[in-house]
């Protein structure tokens, strides 16, 4: 947990409103999984741009590996207008980074 929820971002007491849109995603589906299956998703923040995040994600079904991705997140305001991570965010974040 990061202590950063996306219901404050979309509903601030001050401010504009923002969220989280994705704006590209590059997917590699490596084995089928069932619709039943347990599976684990482990995000890992790449990058940290101005207004953009670039996460890893991997979905695994115990050690099986089954879906790798790249996300390009942005965040836009209500207006659909990129605005700038915030220090909060770009923070609570940059621990992350690989």
């Amino acid at each position: 947990m990061l202590g950063v929820h996306h219901q404050a971002l979309a509903n601030p007491e001050q401010g504009e409103p923002s969220v989280f849109v994705v704006r590209r995603i590059e997917i590699d589906y490596l084995r089928p999984a069932r619709l039943d299956d347990v599976l684990e998703v482990v995000t890992r923040c790449e990058e940290i741009g101005g207004a953009s995040l670039t996460l890893l994600q991997e979905v695994r079904r115990g050690e099986t590996l089954i879906v790798r991705a790249k996300v390009v997140v942005v965040l836009v305001s209500s207006s659909g207008k990129p605005q700038r991570l915030g220090q909060l965010v770009r923070g609570a974040l940059e621990r992350f980074v690989d």
